[in-house]
């Protein structure tokens, strides 16, 4: 940690030091006079640089219990000098404080990387890692914390074997604590620790020899013990998860794993308490997966796991879930996509931690996982450390969906393959038609219809059972919103090309040309997929069944980039999905790795070597897509609308007035306008942007009876050029309106 950059007196510099340390280190902010005023008056003595002063400050206002202030004065720092590994270390313990333990375990993890004095950096990083059970790394941040930081070692010892009670239960506990007190060494504080291990365990107490020393390392202090029981799941020790599978509006799967067999047991109740159910497995195993129903739709729940022998986490401390809305509900959905992601990397645990500091307190609803889940082979040991040990905290709260990929590879034998990790619908547990299979399947959240397709092992020909199901599916569903989801994407150049009929073995050619025409004629609005180690986003496509040099431009119902900033918001109609009014399609397999490619399919608005991952809220009759890098930046972006664009049909004997599709759209130097009055009148017919100000008028005035043509040449009323993108076209006449959609090429 670097010294005030003024040359006042050691003292000064040894002050502000001592000061600073504490920034890193909560423990040691009772160690001065918290009060602000000492820090200003302490700041003009020594001289202090402008970072300093204010995280001094901003330390007063947390110990005060004022964040915002403290949060306020942080800011300031940062403007000062944005790269100080103690703005870093500082701001991570804010986050931790608020519960944003992801964003805390990153910005510890940058303070570390910059700075020498890392102890408190590596304290507020360990226990962020406690709050997401990364058991493994909070270990490993506790013992190079002991090496670091010898003069607190009793503090360290204690909190490190807190934190294995927490993420592996009592026994893992004791022995972390045994290992970890030589003879000698076993003060009351922890001998009483060992006691409440031991009973926990149901273990008799063990005498321990050597000298016992108080806490504070006065020698001679006897020893204490003090009854406990056994809390906050002491003894439920966990070797993978839980993870939810398979939720419905009243019903969820939850599954764990441990390292010996027992009877498991799910308590799950109101968030925060207290449980008020209990789903136990009929027999003894170590791969647990429990059922649980009963439950009241879009509600907040508390959940723990556990042995039935064993007590269940205190609510308090109890994970959280939210189950799924009822189908049809207008209720705001947040969906997380992940593509590619089975590889614990550096970049992966970024993606992670971009999206999760993005989204903050709006938590996903669910996610999808896009094929490619665990790297090279689809192992168990790649599943454990490409998705349980890289997800915990995602997994525990949030339900996922997954599709095979190609590096999902099958095994023989029971739980050490895809189909044996991923508990996934068969007979329309979560709505939609049942498949009989966990290969391809569909479920509904709120207003949204999902279709998962199996593009790596199933048959994709016409006429195969997936297909033949998918038609009859998505003929069924009602729902306003549908989204597909498989691995292999029908357009891309990025790692993969589809263009080559030789790349995949043709598995995108085959999605593509055998998918995509039951798609557009059945409504779906978005599809999601990876393989390719890029992000790749297309225009709104509508019958683009060839390689990429068979696109024509009235195969872009929408040739605009999708953003209401920008050339608009796509738009399509309300209401149950219409045919042919064309979906996005998006490649997203850069969340743990980014291979290139040419990058250059003209079907895609935006092609990026970047990694990341996707973020898609919908909320009424919007949809907004995200793409985050592993940065935290958004990327890309597009909104699709879902309004009433085009007029309903007339029922008999209704009004005459007729408005007819511009011939062409898109277009772009002009396009053919045609409509019917059934008597002669006043109309007008205009074109509006996408947030219906007028753009241009067209007709204006008394007109005859019958049908009558008029030509744009995509100017407005000042005879400018107008945008690329969305327009409506509103015909009114005879007291009604007549609306149709319009779009401008490039």
């Amino acid at each position: 940690m670097p010294f005030p950059r003024s040359q006042h007196s050691w003292r000064a510099a040894m002050a502000a030091g001592l000061l600073l340390t504490s920034l890193l280190d909560p423990a040691r902010c009772s160690a001065h006079d918290d009060s602000e005023g000492t820090h200003e008056r302490a700041a003009r003595r020594g001289g202090w640089d402008t970072v300093t002063r204010a995280l001094v400050r901003a330390e007063a206002r947390r110990d005060a219990g004022d964040a915002a202030g403290a949060r306020l004065l942080l800011e300031l720092a940062r403007s000062a000098e944005p790269g100080d590994a103690r703005v870093d270390g500082f701001a991570a313990l804010l986050a931790l404080d608020e519960g944003r333990a992801h964003e805390a375990d990153s910005l510890a993890t940058r303070a570390i990387a910059r700075s020498r004095a890392v102890t408190g950096a590596l304290r507020t990083r360990a226990r962020a890692r406690v709050a997401l059970g990364d058991a493994a790394g909070a270990m490993a941040d506790f013992d190079r914390l002991l090496g670091a930081d010898p003069g607190r070692a009793e503090e360290h010892v204690l909190e490190r074997s807190r934190a294995a009670w927490t993420l592996r239960g009592a026994a893992a506990a004791l022995d972390a604590l045994e290992q970890r007190t030589p003879e000698g060494l076993w003060t009351p504080a922890r001998v009483e620790l060992a006691g409440r291990l031991e009973q926990a365990l149901g273990l008799p107490p063990r005498p321990r020899s050597g000298e016992p020393a108080a806490e504070s390392g006065v020698p001679g202090r006897p020893a204490t013990r003090h009854p406990a029981a056994a809390t906050s799941a002491a003894n439920i020790a966990l070797s993978r998860g839980p993870y939810l599978q398979n939720a419905a509006p009243t019903a969820v799967t939850v599954r764990w794993r441990t390292p010996t067999a027992l009877v498991g047991r799910v308590s799950i109740g109101p968030a925060g308490g207290p449980y008020t159910l209990q789903f136990d497995e009929p027999v003894s195993r170590t791969e647990h997966e429990v059922r649980v129903t009963g439950l009241a739709a879009g509600t907040a729940y508390s959940y723990s796991v556990q042995g039935t022998l064993e007590a269940p986490l205190a609510a308090s401390d109890a994970r959280t879930f939210r189950t799924a809305p009822a189908t049809g509900s207008t209720q705001p959905v947040r969906l997380w996509t992940v593509g590619d992601s089975g590889m614990n990397s550096v970049l992966a645990q970024q993606v992670r931690d971009s999206y999760l500091a993005w989204s903050g307190s709006r938590r996903e609803d669910l996610w999808v996982m896009l094929g490619d889940n665990a790297y090279n082979a689809g192992t168990d040991a790649e599943y454990q450390s490409g998705l349980f040990n890289l997800y915990p905290l995602t997994l525990s709260r949030s339900p996922v969906w997954s599709t095979r990929g190609n590096h999902d590879a099958l095994y023989a034998g029971i739980n050490n393959d895809y189909y044996d990790i991923f508990t996934l619908p068969m007979a329309g547990e979560g709505g939609g038609l049942p498949s009989g299979t966990e290969a391809w399947y569909s479920f509904d959240w709120g207003p949204i219809h999902f279709v998962c397709l199996d593009s790596e092992g199933s048959t994709r020909t016409v006429g195969s059972p997936m297909l033949v199901w998918l038609r009859a599916d998505l003929a069924a569903t009602s729902q306003p919103w549908v989204i597909g989801f498989w691995h292999h994407p029908p357009y891309t150049k990025g790692s993969h090309d589809s263009d080559n009929i030789t790349d995949s073995a043709g598995r995108m050619r085959d999605m593509r040309q055998n998918v995509l025409p039951i798609l557009d004629s059945l409504g779906v609005d978005l599809v999601l997929t990876g393989h390719s180690h890029s992000y790749e986003r297309s225009y709104l496509l509508n019958g683009h069944y060839g390689t990429s040099g068979t696109l024509t431009a009235g195969m872009k119902v929408d040739g605009g980039d999708g953003r209401p900033d920008g050339d608009g918001a796509y738009r399509k109609s309300a209401g149950t999905p219409l045919a042919n009014e064309g979906a996005v399609y998006a490649v997203n397999g850069s969340a743990a790795q980014v291979s290139g490619g040419t990058l250059n399919h003209p079907a895609m608005v935006t092609s990026l070597n970047v990694a990341g991952s996707m973020v898609i809220d919908i909320d009424g009759e919007r949809l907004e897509a995200r793409f985050l890098d592993n940065a935290g930046a958004v990327r890309d972006s597009f909104t699709v609308l879902k309004q009433v664009l085009d007029s309903p049909p007339e029922p008999p004997g209704g009004s005459p007035v007729a408005l007819s599709v511009a011939r062409p759209t898109p277009f772009t130097d002009r396009t053919e306008l045609s409509f019917t009055l059934g008597r002669a009148g006043a109309a007008r017919l205009a074109v509006y942007d996408v947030s219906e100000r007028r753009v241009r008028t067209l007709v204006d005035g008394e007109r005859p009876a019958g049908r009558q043509r008029v030509t744009w040449d995509g100017r407005d009323d000042r005879d400018q050029l107008v945008a690329p993108g969305a327009y409506l076209v509103a015909l009114d006449a005879e007291d009604v309106r007549r609306v149709r959609r319009v779009v401008r090429l490039r």
